[in-house]
């Protein structure tokens, strides 16, 4: 699919998702992102060639953060351009990346030892992730990186989703190639039924993107596992990101209130099912409230630890709340 002159969203799937992966043919040609295990060479290099290119035509490959169907095919392209592709990606989620196998099992074993997650679900992560490869050009957000042809690539640090995630703004055609730094409301099917809850590593980081990436200059949004959306749809996106959060922070709290003793995360997790009839209790809801939670022992709204139990100790409003309402009062001035 064409974006804009000499810029292609790659549309395939991983599992039951979508996914998209972008192409930017200037002087460089450079990719955004890999998929999974496997991507490349169900969907990746039979799109090049259609394009009368090969792996070795692969200037750069940008690797928007640390999630297995964002680097997942690394590995598989690299060796496919003979070892000649080079890799960017940001400097806090490089060593993931580089080594998924080893940080992957760190990550998840700690859900596995608590039971959302199960060993064939650890080590089928493990296999989608790859063996990972070496990044060449290490980002810090703020560089511009000139493909030539009139294509540039503004490097925008947007933590929140991951550490290091980052989103990519070209600037002549205003389009912001956002993989997954706004998660919106749910994570989707092909199809387009709802699947699970959202997903960001560190709350307050992401509503403070939210807000930035409503300041950007861009005409379209591309996100990773949904259609590109022009700039007044992808406000209402960012609101409704920011509804999502605020809806699902006011149920965790709601539930902790009312406890009539202290509850784990587990009891916690499993009196979500069903959430709003909409979201089921499974990993993702599991380590979506793990992150809530957190934050709540973190600003001191709650006692305990993740491992044994959590107490509501309050108060009601704090630094969420806040920044909410700053990023809404963003969106409303960018939008008038």
């Amino acid at each position: 699919m064409e974006l804009a002159p000499r810029i292609e969203m790659i549309q395939t799937s991983f599992g039951v998702r979508p996914l998209n992966m972008i192409l930017l043919r200037g002087k460089d040609v450079v990719l955004v992102d890999t998929g999974v295990v496997g991507t490349p060479s169900d969907s990746v290099i039979p799109y090049l060639r259609s394009a009368g290119l090969t792996p070795r035509d692969l200037s750069l490959i940008i690797v928007t953060h640390a999630h297995a169907d964002h680097f997942g095919g690394n590995e598989e392209l690299w060796r496919a351009s003979d070892k000649k592709t080079r890799f960017a990606a940001h400097r806090l989620d490089q060593r993931w990346i580089e080594d998924p196998p080893a940080h992957t099992r760190q990550w998840a074993q700690h859900y596995v030892d608590l039971g959302p997650m199960s060993d064939t679900e650890l080590e089928n992560a493990i296999q989608s992730s790859g063996n990972g490869v070496k990044i060449d050009q290490v980002l810090e957000g703020g560089e511009v990186l000139d493909l030539g042809d009139g294509l540039e690539l503004e490097v925008i640090f947007a933590p929140g989703h991951t550490p290091g995630n980052i989103c990519l703004l070209e600037r002549r055609n205003k389009i912001l190639v956002q993989g997954e730094t706004i998660c919106g409301v749910a994570q989707y099917s092909v199809e387009g039924k709802l699947l699970t809850v959202p997903y960001y590593e560190d709350l307050t980081a992401y509503l403070r993107t939210i807000a930035r990436v409503a300041q950007l200059d861009f005409r379209t949004l591309v996100p990773s596992h949904l259609p590109p959306m022009d700039r007044k749809v992808a406000l209402k996106f960012l609101e409704d990101s920011l509804s999502f959060v605020l809806r699902f922070e006011t149920e965790v709290r709601s539930r902790l209130k009312k406890a009539r003793h202290p509850m784990t995360s587990l009891e916690l997790w499993h009196s979500m099912d069903k959430l709003w009839d909409q979201y089921p209790a499974d990993l993702g809801m599991y380590m979506l409230l793990e992150e809530h939670l957190e934050g709540l022992l973190q600003r001191g709204l709650a006692s305990g630890t993740l491992v044994s139990s959590l107490t509501w100790v309050g108060p009601d409003l704090d630094e969420v709340a806040a920044l909410i309402e700053e990023a809404r009062l963003v969106i409303q001035e960018v939008r008038h």
